[in-house]
């Protein structure tokens, strides 16, 4: 039995403004083209399939053709999809009956009987080869009824056990369902949360569950899984060191903090024993985040319009001087090149704060040309400097008048 483990698509994310269809495109492409190439027989999609609740038209064609191809795929089998806290599960539902013909299993959230959450996975013959807990990201109101007099952290002592509860249950439904068979079937899980360390659950746990926060120590997972398909995490991780307890990441970076990550699928094999594979995912569109002074900028993006690059950059400009033109001249240079700047970040702004200069002073009180010389003077602008911001900033000051008198 060959699985494919994939999670954490976020079908229509941006970077910033800058769509990624085309991107989400390749890398589809890819996934289809891994399964025919290994002979996968069943897809596991680990939850955020879509980056909103609100999927754009286009986010829901590239998801909607893609199972449309992974049909005529001759070796798969089955489609296994959870849902993530990123997914609507009332729109994952929309077509749940019609993907069930083929074979192509939707859980979108916890269910009232448990047994919705296995499945008997059989081939294209009708033979029965895997058990799969699927279980989805678990949402509070999902599991437990919260009253008002319940303070936050036995509210959140309470989802903690439900969640620990959940996936004993799965774990006792799923192999009742293997032990039907001779021999047993193998068994597989599922899940879409944040699980740590091998710990246990305490009373007197700090609250730890903030909003789709959900850390959960490994020992919730049942034995009898042979592999536990983990999404949520963008970084591929094994837990606890555990081989068959995985995430394997999201198969694009998603956003410039992960700018120098390798991204990966994973295929396990079930035999005899449990052997896992991490396939590199391709590089579809390269980014790359830059941090420095004006110069350091400049001589950087210069060299990668010059080595014709295919980028998008994110600039972080980190300098005790203003940012005055920078924009312009990076706009400048890479006019009419491959290098694309999604994003110019003026990362010393956080840090200046103007200051009174007397205890009862209000901003009221202040002029906008005050409040602008201050600003001059906070950031120690040379003398010969700073008559041309002040020129500069009259003409503006004059521009907006002349509009509020119109």
């Amino acid at each position: 039995m060959k699985i494919l483990h994939t999670s954490d698509l976020h079908l229509g994310k941006n970077l910033y403004d800058m769509p990624r269809y085309d991107e989400y495109q390749k890398l589809l492409d890819f996934i289809i083209k891994t399964i025919i190439d290994f002979k996968i027989e069943v897809l596991l999609l680990c939850g955020d399939i879509f980056d909103t609740k609100t999927p754009s038209h286009k986010s829901q064609e590239l998801y909607y053709n893609f199972l449309t191809k992974l049909n005529s795929i001759k070796s798969l089998d089955n489609v296994v999809i959870i849902s993530g806290n990123h997914d609507s599960p009332s729109f994952l539902d929309a077509a749940k009956i019609l993907l069930n013909t083929l074979r192509i299993h939707i859980i979108s959230n916890a269910s009232d009987n448990i047994q919705d959450e296995v499945f008997i996975l059989k081939d294209k013959n009708g033979k029965e080869k895997l058990v799969v807990g699927a279980v989805p990201y678990l949402r509070s109101s999902d599991l437990i009824t919260s009253s008002f007099t319940e303070d936050m952290q036995s509210r959140n002592n309470n989802l903690r056990l439900a969640i620990k509860q959940h996936y004993e249950n799965i774990g006792y439904e799923c192999q009742k369902a293997s032990q039907k068979f001779d021999p047993p079937l193998p068994i597989i899980g599922t899940g879409h949360l944040f699980l740590g360390g091998n710990t246990q659950l305490q009373n007197n746990d700090d609250n730890i569950y903030v909003g789709s926060l959900d850390l959960m120590p490994a020992s919730i997972i049942p034995s009898c899984f042979k592999y536990t398909a983990l999404g949520h995490i963008h970084r591929p991780q094994k837990i606890d060191n555990n081989d068959y307890i995985r995430y394997c990441g999201s198969p694009l970076q998603l956003s410039f903090d992960e700018d120098n990550s390798k991204k990966f699928i994973n295929i396990v094999e079930i035999t005899d024993t449990t052997t896992v594979t991490a396939i590199e995912v391709p590089v579809f569109q390269k980014i790359k985040s830059l941090k420095g002074d004006a110069k350091a900028l400049l001589d950087e993006v210069s060299l990668l319009v010059k080595n014709n690059e295919n980028i998008f950059l994110e600039l972080n400009y980190e300098s005790d001087s203003p940012i005055g033109d920078l924009y312009d001249k990076v706009i400048a240079i890479t006019n009419k090149s491959l290098v694309k700047v999604l994003a110019l970040k003026d990362r010393s702004i956080k840090s200046q704060v103007l200051k009174r200069e007397f205890k009862e002073e209000d901003l009221s009180a202040l002029t906008p040309y005050d409040v602008f010389n201050r600003l001059l003077d906070t950031q120690k602008i040379p003398l010969e400097e700073k008559y041309e911001y002040i020129n500069t900033f009259k003409e503006i000051m004059n521009l907006l008048n002349n509009e509020n008198d119109a």
